[in-house]
């Protein structure tokens, strides 16, 4: 039986979201919170600064309007329909300003704003929405040409296969299908190829300071091998499953069984210089869905959802363990609700893992964090992913805790925005 409160909850979110729009004329966004590495005198703090959002799915406008469309869906309420529609008509007027290196990604590119826009439409039953998204996607494969610069979840090929099946699917055009294989072999070229895995350098994920080439599932090994299963479960070409299976070897060979982990490779400071190293095998441990077990659980259950192979499921089990744990130390100490690294984002593994292991205990986890979360900030400000307040945008902010609640309510309906499933 759904819970009616998590839906509660979840309108809340959106109603004070709506209430914060900036509209002119029939599109509509938002003043949100970004962090700033780079114009920070303490460079390993971010400067903060208030702006327009851009119009990307990861803390955009077409991201906002992807939560307030779902939720129209649940709840018919005409306000969240019209803010969706003003939303996603502000992200395809603005689709151009996307950086080209990052024009083909999912969270940070143009294919998360049409992937957006196309289930906008759908939704308010808008054909003109989704024509011109369909028209912005013949673009991006008329003009693809040269390699796409990152490979990575985030900002690259890995994130935008599983979309590119999806809008492939919906349109029936073979030559949406023949982009989502270039960029899978694209992938397969970039990898660095040992005996004991793939795995990918800062040419494909663009981040420099690292011990070793990174695990994890938005820039590292279980995104890309994310991206490669999703592609040989459309085509069968056995080169996708090899790829998709060596990225997951990569990762499983720095497995740690004593944390239930795999190792967060970055470099922070100064302390990560001289303390961790290659000699004592040191390294940080991540807990979030871009870096560290939730995320690259999250690809081992795809995939042992795909394959039923008995290595993806043990490595989805360490994962659930792993996070199980974490959500019960830390749970008076909830720093972080976003879905990109925090509570959220986290927690769904336990959605997707109730999902596909049939253990609704999993689930129960989840609910239990959400309530707890609402308990304790509805009446003041969740905690996003950005310091010093709330910011509006999906991955980062209000929308995506919203979604989180939203998919709460009713997992079957609502989709995850974490691990695009392309089947």
């Amino acid at each position: 039986m759904k819970n009616k409160k998590l839906l509660y909850i979840a309108e809340t979110l959106a109603d004070k979201i709506c209430s914060q729009a900036y509209w002119h004329k029939t599109k509509c966004n938002w003043v949100g919170r970004s962090e700033n590495f780079y114009e920070s005198e303490d460079k390993s703090l971010p400067s903060i600064s208030c702006e327009a959002l851009g119009p990307n799915f990861y803390d955009g406008s077409s991201g906002i309007a992807f939560f307030l469309a779902k939720l129209f869906s649940i709840t018919k309420k005409e306000e969240y329909g019209v803010t969706a529609k003003g939303a996603i008509s502000h992200s395809l007027s603005q689709i151009e300003k996307i950086p080209k290196d990052q024009s083909l990604g999912f969270y940070y590119g143009k294919i998360g704003i049409i992937f957006s826009a196309v289930n906008v439409g759908q939704i308010l039953k808008n054909k003109k929405i989704v024509e011109d998204a369909h028209k912005s996607l013949e673009e991006i494969i008329n003009n693809k040409s040269k390699t796409q610069h990152l490979m990575d979840v985030i900002s690259g090929n890995a994130g935008a296969i599983a979309p590119l099946i999806y809008l492939y699917k919906i349109f029936k055009e073979e030559k949406i299908l023949n982009l989502a294989k270039k960029l899978g072999q694209e992938i397969i070229v970039k990898a660095s190829k040992t005996e004991t895995g793939w795995s990918w350098g800062i040419e494909s994920n663009g981040i420099e300071n690292k011990f070793h080439n990174l695990t994890g599932f938005s820039h590292g090994a279980a995104g890309m091998g994310y991206g490669l299963l999703e592609l040989f479960l459309e085509t069968k070409n056995n080169q996708f499953l090899e790829g998709a299976q060596q990225a997951f070897n990569y990762e499983d060979n720095w497995f740690d069984p004593e944390l239930l982990n795999w190792p967060d490779f970055r470099i922070f400071d100064e302390y990560s210089n001289t303390e961790r190293n290659e000699e004592n095998n040191n390294f940080e441990q991540a807990m979030a869905w871009c870096h560290g077990a939730p995320g690259i659980g999250l690809s081992r259950l795809r995939a042992f959802q795909a394959l039923q192979e008995k290595d993806n499921f043990k490595d989805a089990e360490f994962a659930l363990e792993s996070v199980k744990y974490f959500l019960k130390e830390n749970s008076d100490k909830f720093y972080d609700f976003s879905l990109c690294h925090g509570i959220s984002g986290i927690s769904e593994i336990l959605i997707y893992g109730s999902e596909i292991l049939k253990k609704h205990s999993y689930y129960k986890i989840a609910e239990k964090i959400a309530l707890s979360g609402n308990k304790q900030y509805s009446q003041y400000t969740w905690p996003c992913g950005v310091n010093e307040g709330e910011t509006p945008g999906l991955m980062l902010g209000l929308a995506g805790i919203g979604y989180f609640f939203l998919r709460l309510y009713d997992p079957k309906a609502i989709p995850s925005v974490l691990i695009i499933a392309s089947k």
